[in-house]
């Protein structure tokens, strides 16, 4: 039976009848009630909400103590059915969305009645084999926060990482069945930031082939102070200068790390944290200060979690390598060392570049 919404209140008035003469016929036979009163229960309460608490208070008591009883499918007609209602009580639709998703889903997906902080608990409450499809039903929603999609994003990749602990994640999809590719061959950071997925896919492939960076070729990770003032810089969204710290942390022309700045993917970014070693947490941050457009895009920033997660650490050294090479190629221009020196104060940048040293040492 499909679940009932209140825009046909004839289909309703019908649905709500066979059910009623159902609920005889069970009572005749001695068979279980509760889950055709589940159904009946949720047609009413979705044609004549509760008119005051004391009402509502026992529609909730009702609702809870039958879901216990009914079947699956009898569960999943009520949570589809209520799902709408922004009166439907909180406690209701926490304990339907704490179902299998197959029951969860409309409530995830619809109601008004889950607020964000019980999304996001709801989201974070979730074992690894389920985080996928609960966030991707919250992500379905028709309004989702910035602060939501990267709660998302970030709990997805916490529980993609607690599940390596029960075996290696499946290898990501290659392109072996691509015919080479010429980006592959071009350098390295030309290659990447102007290439098309496709064309990404293959360079990383290529990657694949390549001998580890020996230690002292790999772009230290960043130190604390780097940390605080990429953070600072963020946080008061002064985007030049996360630009100029991000040259600075990468150690590449300030051009090349405008160019990382400005990849509308945000896929840059992300392979720029995974070589310095920030948290998906601050570069999807820094995507979003960089690319406000991509915030509301919830597919887009569980998309980048993935890439933040599936890339090698090799793959992303190499290709912070391969900027830092064409600082070597192109030196940096006296009007830009200046820049990078008046964008921070002279204490702060001296401890940032001095504390990779200090970690080395």
């Amino acid at each position: 039976m499909p679940a009932v919404t209140l825009s046909d209140t004839a289909a309703a008035e019908a649905v709500h009848e066979r059910l009623r003469a159902a609920i005889d016929e069970a009572h005749r036979e001695g068979r279980d009630t509760r889950p055709l009163l589940l159904r009946l229960l949720a047609i009413r309460a979705s044609a004549e909400p509760p008119r005051n608490p004391v009402e509502q208070r026992r529609l909730s008591q009702l609702i809870l103590r039958l879901i216990e009883a009914a079947d699956t499918e009898s569960r999943a007609f009520a949570s589809a059915t209520l799902a709408r209602r922004a009166d439907l009580p909180r406690e209701v639709a926490l304990r339907l969305a704490q179902e299998p998703i197959e029951v969860a889903e409309p409530m995830l997906r619809l109601s008004p009645a889950l607020d964000e902080d019980s999304l996001r608990s709801l989201a974070q409450d979730a074992s690894p084999a389920h985080a996928n499809t609960i966030a991707a039903a919250i992500a379905a929603r028709r309004v989702v926060s910035p602060g939501l999609a990267r709660h998302l994003a970030e709990t997805l990749h916490q529980a993609r990482s607690a599940a390596m602990t029960d075996g290696p994640l499946p290898a990501p999809d290659t392109v072996s069945a691509l015919q080479p590719s010429s980006a592959a061959t071009r350098p390295l950071p030309q290659a990447y930031l102007r290439s098309g997925r496709t064309e990404r896919a293959a360079i990383l492939e290529h990657l694949v082939t390549m001998p580890p960076l020996p230690m002292t070729e790999r772009v230290p990770h960043a130190g604390s102070a780097m940390v605080e003032r990429l953070e600072q810089a963020i946080e008061a969204r002064r985007s030049d200068e996360a630009v100029t710290l991000l040259s600075l942390a990468l150690r590449t022309a300030r051009d090349t790390a405008q160019d990382i700045a400005q990849d509308r993917t945000g896929e840059a970014l992300i392979v720029a944290a995974r070589a310095l070693g920030l948290s998906f947490e601050l570069a999807s941050r820094l995507v979003f200060l960089l690319h406000p457009e991509l915030a509301p895009s919830t597919v887009r920033v569980l998309a980048l979690a993935e890439l933040y997660e599936q890339l090698p650490d090799g793959h992303a050294q190499h290709l912070a390598a391969a900027w830092r090479a064409e600082r070597r190629r192109n030196a940096l221009r006296p009007t830009e060392a200046l820049a990078a020196r008046e964008t921070l104060e002279p204490r702060r940048m001296a401890d940032i570049v001095a504390e990779p040293q200090r970690r080395t040492a």
